[in-house]
């Protein structure tokens, strides 16, 4: 019984390691930021607005990204007292952005 439970944990995670190389997945870039130093922590998606919210614990503040790839703060460096963000969810049936950040 224990040999087979042995043997099982080994061959298993083998099996699965080998079925995810052979999957073949198709992805494309959804869209760039052009800031090199941004440093994204967090990106969430408002299927409301169609935009992308990306947070930048490096620049303390939230870009928003259309659906056209156009990219403009959203909120901006030392607004509202944020400082580091930490991360982000859209609450849809409120029609707002939660981040959860470092405050003065």
């Amino acid at each position: 019984m224990i040999l087979r439970l042995v043997l099982m944990l080994i061959v298993f995670p083998i099996t699965v390691i080998a079925m995810a190389q052979t999957v073949n997945v198709q992805a494309s870039v959804a869209f760039t930021i052009e800031e090199k130093d941004l440093i994204p922590e967090g990106i969430t998606y408002d299927s409301g607005t169609h935009q992308f919210f990306v947070s930048s614990i490096n620049k303390e503040k939230v870009v928003a990204v259309s659906e056209n790839g156009i990219a403009h703060d959203f909120i901006r460096r030392g607004q509202d007292g944020i400082l580091q963000t930490l991360g982000m969810k859209v609450d849809v049936i409120k029609r707002r952005l939660c981040i959860i950040c470092c405050h003065r």
